[in-house]
């Protein structure tokens, strides 16, 4: 989960990093791809709350989303949103079976 967003701002810090060069395949005056977003998960609605606060004093609170809800349902939910194959990076920190069938679900 988000807990207090830690690892959701450290994910937002790096890919607001140095941009990659375009790639040959890109044509001249294209515009670049949108920045992917960070969206992180949280079952606790006070968690995901304090994780909010601690983007919003970061200056990150407009590159990531915490969404409410239970591991297992957030990827019907990023599908329905970004498309089935919008997944760049998952970062899981759960253990066990349910990691085996989130990361399922993802894929």
């Amino acid at each position: 989960g988000s807990y207090v967003g830690y690892s959701s701002s450290v994910l937002a810090l790096a890919r607001n990093g140095p941009q990659l060069p375009p790639s040959p395949d890109q044509r001249v005056g294209r515009e670049p791809p949108a920045a992917p977003v960070v969206v992180s998960c949280e079952l606790d609605p006070c968690n995901a709350l304090l994780a909010r606060s601690v983007h919003l004093l970061a200056g990150l609170a407009e590159s990531i989303e915490v969404w409410i809800g239970n591991s297992s349902d957030m990827a019907h939910y990023v599908h329905r949103r970004f498309g089935r194959r919008s997944v760049a990076m998952l970062f899981m920190d759960h253990r066990g079976s349910l990691f085996h069938e989130d990361l399922q679900s993802f894929q």
